[in-house]
């Protein structure tokens, strides 16, 4: 993850997060909209989700590099350990807290 931060020029963001958790946490420096990169661990799993507010409709081309670069970087990392959720599971299989 540090690899890909790096290389996005993202800044370490872990002492602001918010995330429980947090093992990592990289942000886009100086953007109103920031793609964020947060690791957390979660039943003995190391989750890393990217996020973003994406000022138009679909995946921006930032995006779409930070999340090719991380994957690349996991993938090169860990091996066959690392799973990517499919895009139709990525936002169902997230945890929803009742308010």
């Amino acid at each position: 993850m540090q690899a890909a931060a790096q290389e996005l020029h993202y800044e370490d963001r872990l002492p602001q997060t918010l995330t429980s958790n947090a093992v990592a946490s990289y942000a886009e420096p100086d953007n109103e909209n920031p793609i964020t990169i947060v690791a957390w661990v979660k039943d003995q799993t190391i989750v890393v989700d990217i996020m973003h507010k994406p000022t138009d409709l679909g995946e921006s081309s930032a995006y779409r590099k930070a999340h090719d670069l991380l994957s690349a970087a996991l993938k090169n990392r860990f091996g066959t350990r690392v799973e990517i959720a499919p895009l139709d599971r990525q936002i169902s299989s997230r945890t929803i807290l009742a308010p």
